[in-house]
């Protein structure tokens, strides 16, 4: 079959998607309704694409699903929060970053805390209002590296849980981020930060990892090392009446070390406490002294 490598739209060569040109030309051909035996597979963009777009087009409708058990954990991260300390003293204001659908915002608001939660999905940021219900939390629909644009109260406590970190395009990025919030903390305030440590390789047959799965839906991630970075593949595939089809997405997070996170916190004049890897999480605690 021809396929053409390139198409013109208003006299610019624009590429085309050969798989979209196929599964097109099978729908005009009245064909795609025949194919009993055959999968649909899209894949979103195998290359280079940015967390904000993996997650627009992938990650963000499937979050909730994917995370779990909501109420579990808030309360899970809310004992966190009691058990270190980290209920609000003075200020009573907090600062989520990369807020998503709420579980982080939601334990710091029925801990007392007035909560700022920033996140760049919209999509996410819908849910979490809905998880909110009357509780004292603001949205902002931001890009976590631009938080301090944006209108907020000096901070008790400042959290980036979730992996949110390694979306950063850089350790320069991470270090600067440390900066911003020891600069917005009062003094006595301190911040959390969970993420994965992609440092340590993982064997080749353990770099496709099983997320979850149900009857209508699974998940699996795979994991590529290059350099400072590792390539992240999720693949979702969804039972659609009676037919799976597959979506998939690839984008790149930082690999990056627990200790050197630790020396940038110390860097910002914070004693550091750092916790064992929890749920493939490690989290370490900044005290402004």
């Amino acid at each position: 079959m021809f396929v053409p490598d390139q198409k013109r739209n208003n006299g610019t060569i624009v590429p085309i998607n050969e798989k979209k040109y196929f599964v097109d030309l099978l729908y005009t051909l009245n064909l795609l309704p025949q194919l009993k035996i055959w999968d649909i597979f899209v894949t979103i963009k195998p290359t280079g694409m940015d967390a904000l777009s993996h997650y627009q087009q992938l990650l963000a409708p499937v979050y909730t699903w994917m995370s779990g058990d909501f109420e579990s954990q808030v309360d899970h991260f809310h004992s966190m929060l009691s058990s270190h300390n980290l209920l609000p003293q003075d200020v009573g204001a907090a600062l989520d970053l990369g807020a998503g659908h709420g579980i982080q915002s939601v334990a710091m608001a029925r801990a007392g805390y007035r909560v700022i939660a920033i996140d760049f999905s919209e999509h996410l940021l819908t849910e979490l209002k809905r998880q909110a219900s009357a509780l004292p939390i603001q949205t902002q629909l931001a890009d976590i590296r631009n938080f301090r644009n944006y209108p907020a109260l000096p901070c008790e406590l400042i959290v980036c849980a979730g992996d949110t970190l390694t979306h950063l395009d850089s350790t320069n990025e991470v270090e600067q981020l440390i900066v911003d919030i020891a600069a917005t903390l009062v003094p006595g305030g301190s911040t959390l930060l969970s993420f994965r440590n992609y440092c340590s390789m993982l064997p080749e047959s353990q770099r496709t990892i099983p997320v979850k799965e149900d009857p209508s839906r699974k998940m699996t991630c795979t994991l590529a090392y290059e350099g400072a970075k590792v390539k992240v593949t999720d693949t979702v595939e969804e039972n659609l009446d009676g037919r799976w089809k597959t979506q998939q997405s690839t984008y790149t997070k930082l690999r990056l070390d627990p200790e050197s996170v630790k020396h940038m916190l110390m860097a910002c004049g914070m004693q550091v406490k750092m916790l064992g890897p929890q749920r493939g999480m490690h989290t370490l605690i900044g005290t402004l002294t």
